[in-house]
């Protein structure tokens, strides 16, 4: 069944992390599933597939898959090769229609530059030190 695009999505949180292998994805309300990859952008395909492996039971079941939605931060432990992002979700959870927004502190907008810049060094695993 196709999705209206302006339809509701599920938006979950993950903390993404850069590792001396590649990259691991953790869901900030959904414990004990994660992605790793060598690049980044093989570690967010696979986030996607194991969101939505883990959440296909649960289609048409929107009270169940609200509990793993983001709500909250439990803390904030992020370092310099890390960062939160929210994956955009629609209702059949389809992992080809997933997509990823990166989440970037307010500040000035000197340093929104700064920061989206490092962002784009960790991603690209350069060395951002």
């Amino acid at each position: 069944m196709d999705y209206d695009v302006s339809s509701p999505k599920f938006v979950f949180g993950a903390k993404n992390i850069k590792t001396h292998e590649g990259y691991m994805i953790t869901f900030l309300d959904i414990p004990n599933i994660f992605a790793k990859g060598v690049t980044y952008e093989e570690t967010v395909y696979y986030s996607y597939r194991v969101l939505s492996n883990f959440l296909t039971p649960l289609i048409g079941k929107t009270e169940s898959i609200d509990k793993y939605t983001f709500h909250r931060v439990a803390d904030m432990d992020l370092t310099d090769d890390s960062f939160y992002s929210l994956i955009l979700a629609t209702p059949d959870l389809d992992p080809h229609k997933m997509e990823t927004s990166f989440i970037l502190p307010q500040t000035t907008a000197d340093h929104v530059g700064q920061e989206a810049d490092a962002l784009s060094k960790l991603i690209n695993y350069q060395n951002i030190f």
